[in-house]
């Protein structure tokens, strides 16, 4: 291995570290500020109502009807984003 491999190698791994570690202190800043919260009535209820809801709305960009163009974009990076991942 030549002096700019292992200069790759080490920046990489340097780079994914700290990118995984400001992951993990995100999320445990999320869960952090979600338990102070209290429970929203009613949010338990009906689940499969719900999960319905949540794929019909992220499958199908509902929100976005107004916007074809936009929506089908946006889809299309979603996707590949967890292509990606």
């Amino acid at each position: 291995m030549t002096a700019a491999q292992i200069a790759a190698i080490v920046v990489g791994l340097g780079v994914t570290v700290v990118a995984i570690a400001l992951f993990v202190q995100m999320i445990a800043g999320f869960l952090k500020r979600f338990q102070l919260g209290q429970p929203a009535p009613g949010r338990t209820d009906e689940p499969g109502a719900r999960t319905v809801t949540l794929v019909r709305e992220v499958l199908g960009h509902t929100r976005m009807g107004r916007k074809r163009v936009v929506a089908v974009a946006h889809w299309v990076v979603m996707i590949s984003f967890g292509l990606l991942f």
